[in-house]
């Protein structure tokens, strides 16, 4: 949205659109004092970057309509982080705020320079991707379809690990870099097959000569790092052997839930997934914003994240919970 009288007509934005991203739909229109910014006839500003002229405006003339009139700028904290919508990994401020009597919340995210990665920029998809964190949360850890504390969850997925000798972890490419190395120390522990099979995330659609990049998933890269195969007759292989399947935040299978049928299930998940319904134990986990860890992007460089979030009911991470099985094994209560 322009605030024409605003405008100092510097042309930041109109040289975006024709040098940075080739779409040319702004222009100054007229001649003297009666030029302004405008769109050409039938050309509406709505390349896949447009929401960076927000941020290269000098003045704030133009707003985003999706922040504006949301929150003062001055009373949100921030904090670095990576943009989880592609491989990019895109460099990104965080702007959250913890209201009086509310949760922390997220209310945008704003592209940081990193030459080496995304330079000053970002596109749109990632930066409104932040509503994803508030949108449609797992909360509750569910026990044979009922709802249960997290502590017990976590018990009855090693209870159930350790006594099956088929078991298949089904790790997700959003994960950091130091939740799947956890998690295959899990698996060697337990003898369990693991696999970073996902396919899903690869939209050959979406990507682009410039930021955008079709694998959606933010850390695939660090498969190989963590030493996790990701090959489909693998997982083929692992998966037709095994009786027990635990998936860590890869929703493969919410297109695929009769392929779940007559196994036992254990799922992780920050969001509701329809995978959950086929769990027969279900545990709440921290979401990509709410963790620190290192993350690899398409380019094989390695970026580390420190959370800013302070919810007031923390999920636990999938490290924190690999950690509290190790506790619960020491002091004899599993």
């Amino acid at each position: 949205m322009l605030d024409q009288e605003r405008c100092v007509l510097c042309t930041r934005c109109v040289r975006f659109c024709s040098d940075i991203v080739g779409t040319n739909e702004l222009g100054v229109i007229s001649r003297a004092d009666h030029s302004v910014i405008g769109t050409f006839p039938g050309r509406p500003l709505s390349n896949p970057y447009a929401m960076n002229v927000v941020d290269l405006c000098p003045v704030g003339a133009l707003t985003s309509k999706d922040f504006r009139f949301k929150q003062r700028v001055w009373f949100m904290e921030s904090f670095n982080a990576i943009c989880n919508g592609c491989s990019k990994g895109c460099n990104i401020f965080v702007d959250h705020r913890k209201e009086k009597y509310e949760d922390d919340k997220i209310f945008r995210f704003r592209p940081r320079n990193n030459a080496e990665v995304n330079g000053y920029f970002m596109c749109d998809y990632g930066r409104l991707s932040y509503k994803n964190e508030e949108e449609n949360r797992f909360e509750t850890a569910l026990v044979n379809k009922k709802e249960d504390t997290t502590s017990n969850a976590i018990a009855s997925l090693y209870t159930e690990v350790a006594k099956n000798n088929n078991a298949l972890f089904l790790i997700g490419p959003n994960l950091c870099l130091e939740e799947m190395q956890n998690i295959k120390a899990f698996a060697d522990a337990t003898k369990a097959n693991i696999s970073g099979y996902s396919p899903q995330y690869i939209d050959e659609t979406f990507g682009d000569d410039y930021l955008k990049k079709n694998d959606k998933s933010a850390n695939r890269a660090s498969f190989k790092e963590a030493n996790i195969d990701e090959d489909e007759a693998s997982f083929k292989n692992y998966f037709d052997a095994a009786s027990l399947v635990v998936v860590f935040d890869n929703n493969y299978f919410d297109n695929n839930l009769d392929l779940l049928s007559g196994k036992k299930v254990i799922s992780c998940f920050s969001n509701h997934a329809k995978t959950i319904e086929k769990s027969d134990v279900a545990i709440p986990i921290a979401s990509f914003y709410e963790k620190s860890g290192t993350y690899i992007n398409v380019d094989g460089i390695k970026q580390k994240v420190a959370s800013g979030i302070n919810r007031d009911k923390q999920a636990k991470t999938i490290s924190s919970i690999v950690e509290t099985i190790k506790s619960m094994i020491e002091k004899g209560n599993i």
